[in-house]
């Protein structure tokens, strides 16, 4: 296989961004293709290299991993020297394999789509860092922040005193319970869960007391000469907002919705999040992921987002991982929904030695970097229902309800699923204990169920290099089957790829691989 590489840069001089092209050796595209008679110079030295992973690398939940790698070009006789000019932060990387260098350009297959971080020189090679595409959600989910000047009564905004001035606005993504609203207008009791538009505020309690809802304004300036009667509340579920009638006695909080109903699944939501922060839906994610995780578990999730310096990947994945979901860029750069389950009945594609680097002498069985190493669980304990404000004695007024002190007492509700005979036959058996974003007790109750299911019982995982050709079709989330004579393995298993390590070799004394990290 020889592979060809096609860097953007910015060029000062001409103020437009410029295509490099360089390949393991030179190919010439014809009249015909697109682009047209483009010519990629040898020299590549190393195609790139670049980890991927579901999660932690060798674990089944949490953050997703992408370790970037580089691109190194032969630069010996200085000819590259110039390209000291060009900014190459931020823009776009594209790696194809061709079977040959007769190949018509058509067949190329895309290894990797990404973004570069910037070019090194030495004095025989450029070196190109590739950037982890992930970093692109590494930023703060919220920009707004509150103004600090609504100073006086009657100014018909809610942008916060000189204590809120800068401090980045509440965001509620799904539905979230006893949120302690901000007071973002002390003046006029106006109070803020999201700056994002809401669904609905379904209840607001002071003290812990529900009071009633009344009408629903457009505007904050319409919320604050509105007249309310004693004991309701008026909302503005454009601005994320509500308002009282009279100052309160206790503590006020509020349950609150975003996203309409049906629609706070952990998939819709996240499509919600990656939309709001600029992303694209077919370009930077697929709907058909999205769609099909929402079919898969469309359980109700919700994270309410204060002051803290929240990034949108870090929402994202919280959301995703209370159903055991995750989100990771393929090798075309756009970021994948999925959720890890035990392996399908059908394999994609069937390893055996005669595929496996060294005849396989390389697999290896390991232990997974979960909790526990992966010994089975013989129970799991799930938490769901957050209520963002505690409260207890002397903070509750004597009218609370019975029902609601109980829910403001704790921080959160617990469910169990277990296995008795797993503990009996495992003696180290583990216990999976999480905080989820789930809102409900049935669907915190399937899901620890489900996480049993599929934890209480031996799973393997398993590392085995391959050609990188031979992988090509392959990505994180893939079922495939090692068949090989050791292990067990004689007559093919079926596992989950949860991991690649990508090496594209361009000489020929190396050998292009990809490592699969695989679990079942």
């Amino acid at each position: 296989m020889i592979y060809l590489i096609e860097i953007d840069a910015f060029d000062p001089a001409a103020n437009a961004v410029t295509t490099l092209r360089f390949g393991s050796t030179g190919y010439t595209t014809t009249p015909s293709d697109a682009p047209p008679n483009a010519h990629f110079e040898s020299g590549v030295i190393n195609a790139g290299n670049y980890d991927r992973h579901l999660f932690a690398p060798g674990t089944t939940g949490g953050s997703p991993t992408v370790g970037a790698g580089e691109i190194v070009i032969a630069n010996a006789d200085g000819e590259l020297d110039d390209l000291l000019d060009l900014a190459f932060d931020g823009r776009a990387l594209r790696i194809y394999g061709l079977t040959g260098r007769s190949s018509p350009w058509a067949s190329r297959t895309p290894l990797l789509v990404g973004t570069l971080e910037q070019a090194e020189f030495s004095w025989t090679r450029v070196t190109f860092r590739i950037r982890d595409r992930l970093a692109l959600l590494e930023e703060p989910i919220q920009a707004e922040v509150y103004k600090g000047t609504t100073v006086a009564g009657g100014m018909k905004e809610a942008e916060g005193t000189a204590d809120l001035k800068d401090r980045p606005k509440s965001l509620l993504f799904g539905r979230a319970f006893q949120i302690p609203a901000v007071l973002s207008n002390a003046y006029d009791l106006v109070y803020q869960i999201s700056s994002r538009p809401l669904a609905s505020i379904d209840a607001v309690y002071d003290g812990a007391v529900p009071l009633t809802k009344g009408t629903d304004y457009p505007t904050i300036a319409a919320l604050v000469t509105a007249s309310l009667s004693p004991g309701t509340y008026g909302t503005c579920l454009a601005k994320g907002s509500f308002r009282l009638n009279s100052k309160p006695d206790g503590n006020v909080t509020a349950d609150a919705s975003e996203g309409a109903a049906g629609q706070r699944s952990a998939a819709r939501t996240v499509r919600r999040i990656l939309e709001g922060a600029g992303f694209v839906a077919g370009a930077d994610f697929l709907v058909s992921d999205v769609d099909a995780l929402h079919a898969a578990n469309g359980a109700e999730v919700g994270v309410w987002l204060d002051a803290d310096a929240a990034e949108i990947l870090g929402v994202a994945t919280g959301l995703l991982d209370a159903i055991g979901g995750y989100l990771v860029p393929d090798r075309l750069g756009r970021y994948r929904l999925g959720r890890l389950t035990a392996p399908a009945a059908t394999a994609e594609e069937t390893f055996d030695a005669s595929l496996a680097l060294d005849r396989g002498a390389g697999l290896e069985r390991i232990a997974t970097n979960d909790s526990g190493s992966g010994v089975p669980a013989w129970k799991v304990t799930l938490h769901y229902a957050r209520a963002y404000q505690t409260q207890g004695g002397t903070e509750l007024d004597v009218a609370t309800s019975d029902a609601i002190k109980a829910f403001v007492k704790e921080e959160w509700r617990t469910v169990t699923a277990s296995s008795d005979a797993t503990k009996a036959a495992h003696k180290l058996a583990t216990e999976i204990e999480a905080n989820t974003a789930l809102t409900t007790v049935a669907d915190a109750q399937a899901e620890a169920a489900r996480r049993l299911a599929l934890n209480s019982i031996r799973r393997d995982r398993y590392r085995v290099a391959v050609p990188a050709d031979a992988a090509a079709a392959i990505d994180l989330g893939d079922t495939v089957a090692l068949d090989f004579d050791r292990f067990g393995l004689s007559g093919g298993k079926n596992f989950v790829v949860i991991g690649m390590e990508e090496s594209f070799a361009a000489d020929e004394d190396r050998i292009s691989s990809t490592t699969l990290d695989l679990w079942g």
